[in-house]
């Protein structure tokens, strides 16, 4: 085949007998996304193989279908000079461009700076975190600390923020609007939820199999508090959740105070304008909701059907052992892990001094649990708010330790440090992903 160059309105074309590169430059807005536009002369299936000069490792691009595309190289360091080459096969036909060079570009200001202070561990995943001070940014970090993907938000944004089954981003970007984003940076779906009568989320959202968004909400009841020392008509704050379909529709709603009378707690004088802290959601194995109340040192787990909630764990909650010793305090990121036991990262108080990584397992007939995992965290790690600890694999846990600042480390399951990284900046957790997100094999 013989490739010709022309240029057409100022732009460099490059055409060969069946592949027509129309044109290819830095997405707008983001200068680790490459944008490659392609035509064939007859419908096929594409993809672009792409690296890194002077490395051996390859990228793949997702395969794409028809005669015009556009294909979006992703994960890529900043300020790197890469190669791409064209693949396409059209019926049984396999074609190919020679080499084509591009850079990426520099990373914008406003994101965190990362510095690797120890590395005796190696991961090809990525790590996903969520910035939430002006100006807000999703990013995705390699195992050099390398920002290999970014979304910035021109504005403070709050700090919710999960990963979706399909492989999008779910992030509260206001306290009543969520973005649903993917990896090309494309804005799948954007909910505001005022139209739906919530004009306040908070700390947590995820996304069921039907493509639902459940999410966090705040509640509140007017009651009389003369009986605990308050006044006749006093507020107490609460929490809630909240189902919406796609289309921004409420769809289903729980409210805390529906199953549990204020008066009951003896600290409500202490707690009424914050009262349970609902600050994480999850499914359990079973599809039910399990909710982490940290005000209360408990976890619910709710009929995602009826609301009826099944049972409570932690201190004065159905379990035993349920001694103050030994059970969690303000817990955060509660969820089931990879070995079917109920994990999440146990903050502690001041007076106890020191965070732990649980991980449980309950037997949810005789309501008694055993602890699989307790890892006491050292002074660096400890921290009173925030938080999450998650197996990346069978041995080995991602742990998010936000104090004023960014913490992330990778440990054994005996607490041993084999990564780690600081930041200027903070995130609420992290979250690891597998490399198939952005790498992908060859297709042919």
């Amino acid at each position: 085949m013989t490739m010709a160059f022309f240029f057409l309105n100022g732009c460099k074309y490059i055409s060969e007998d069946e592949i027509i590169i129309k044109d290819a430059q830095l997405k707008r807005g983001n200068n680790l996304i490459y944008q490659v536009e392609i035509e064939l002369e007859d419908s096929g299936e594409i993809f672009i193989e792409y690296y890194q000069l002077q490395d051996t490792f390859r990228h793949y691009s997702t395969l794409l279908s028809g005669d015009h595309v556009i294909i979006n190289l992703i994960g890529l360091k900043p300020e790197k000079n890469y190669e791409y080459i064209v693949h396409a096969r059209i019926k049984d036909e396999k074609l190919q461009s020679p080499p084509l060079k591009f850079r990426s570009g520099e990373l914008p200001e406003g994101l965190p700076e990362l510095t690797l202070r120890k590395k005796s561990f190696n991961f090809n995943g990525f790590i996903l975190l969520k910035t939430f001070f002006n100006p807000g940014a999703l990013i995705l970090i390699d195992d050099q600390a390398n920002v290999v993907w970014y979304h910035l938000y021109d504005t403070t944004t709050v700090r919710a923020f999960n990963y979706a089954p399909d492989g999008t981003i779910l992030s509260l970007v206001g306290i009543s609007k969520i973005e649903i984003r993917n990896f090309n940076d494309e804005l799948i779906q954007e909910l505001n939820t005022n139209s739906a009568g919530f004009d306040k989320l908070h700390h947590d959202l995820i996304q069921d199999e039907e493509g639902n968004v459940i999410g966090l909400s705040y509640t509140r009841k007017i009651m009389d508090l003369t009986s605990i020392g308050g006044v006749k008509s006093d507020t107490v704050n609460g929490d809630g959740i909240v189902v919406f379909n796609l289309k921004g529709d409420k769809i289903w709603e729980w409210d805390v105070f529906d199953h549990m009378d204020p008066l009951l707690d003896d600290s409500l004088m202490y707690l009424k304008n914050d009262w349970v802290h609902a600050n994480s959601i999850n499914f359990d194995q079973d599809g039910n909701f399990l909710l982490s109340l940290r005000n209360i040192n408990q976890i619910w787990k709710v009929d995602r059907t009826n609301g009826q909630v099944l049972w409570k764990l932690g201190i004065g909650g159905d379990f035993l052992p349920h001694s103050p010793k030994r059970t969690f305090i303000h817990q955060h990121d509660v969820h089931i892990n990879r070995f079917g036991d109920l994990m999440m990262f146990d903050n502690g108080l001041i007076n106890r001094g020191f965070s732990r990584i649980l991980s449980l397992k309950l037997n949810e007939k005789q309501l008694r649990w055993k602890s699989e995992i307790d890892i006491h965290l050292d002074k660096e790690h400890t921290t009173f708010r925030m938080g999450s600890a998650r197996f990346i694999d069978e041995n080995h846990i991602l742990v998010s330790s936000p104090k004023r600042f960014m913490q992330i480390s990778i440990m054994d399951t005996n607490g041993n440090i084999l990564w780690n990284v600081l930041s200027n900046k903070s995130s609420y957790r992290a979250i690891y992903l597998d490399p198939e997100i952005l790498h992908h094999h060859k297709w042919f």
